[in-house]
């Protein structure tokens, strides 16, 4: 029952009244991944709820090469690929919908990691390699309830 005059909104476990609305509660963390590690899938727990929406940003080591993705279920999820290696005439910007996470090291070596599962207290990502990447790839990511 509401009351006349009292604005009630429901985000993840958080009520406000007369309030603005704010973001649902969210975490921020990483992980590194071993860019010649095989297909299959990974479980990243320890988030502590299950997230509806991740957003990603990663780098391969000390490349200009930026990685920036979202999630919010399985199927739904895009990502976007930068690069700068300080010279105008190579950056490039690369934008798809197959995957949330695609870094590509060089022509036909890669991984991609695309949603398998929301868990409990994480989430599963699928990797498929392609070709013969190597390096390292530090994955940042902020999940919302």
């Amino acid at each position: 029952h509401l009351d006349k005059g009292v604005i009630m909104v429901q985000m993840g476990d958080i009520t406000i009244q007369d309030e603005a609305v704010i973001l649902p509660a969210a975490t921020g963390q990483q992980f590194t991944f071993d860019m010649t590690t095989a297909t299959g899938n990974i479980a990243y727990t320890g988030i502590g709820f299950r997230p509806r929406m991740i957003f990603f940003w990663a780098t391969i080591g000390a490349a200009s090469t930026s990685i920036f993705g979202a999630t919010c279920g399985v199927g739904n999820f895009f990502n976007c690929v930068t690069r700068d290696n300080q010279l105008e005439t190579s950056d490039s910007f690369q934008v798809n919908s197959s995957s949330c996470i695609s870094s590509v090291v060089s022509s036909g070596n890669e991984q991609s990691a695309f949603l398998i599962t929301f868990d409990v207290d994480g989430f599963t990502l699928g990797w498929l390699k392609s070709g013969s990447p190597t390096g390292t790839l530090v994955v940042r990511f902020q999940a919302y309830k």
